[in-house]
């Protein structure tokens, strides 16, 4: 079974430095990697004329009915 989402989701930037304290990347070369990220984020949005978000909770990746 293949769930739809909305269009919207297109559009959403995930974080993975947005998770509990013990979870954190640690080490320098993941510090250069979540600049190289959000670089990446920011152009990727651009070139697609897209608006550039990241979820604040789950649900506003999958609200519930």
């Amino acid at each position: 079974m293949r769930l739809s989402y909305p269009e919207e989701l297109d559009t959403l930037s995930f974080n993975p430095w947005r998770v509990t304290a013990e979870h954190r990347p640690l080490g320098n070369i993941m510090r250069v990697r979540k600049e190289v990220y959000r670089n990446s984020s920011i152009l990727r949005h651009k070139l697609n004329d897209q608006e550039r978000k990241e979820p604040r909770s789950a649900d506003d990746v999958l609200p519930l009915p």
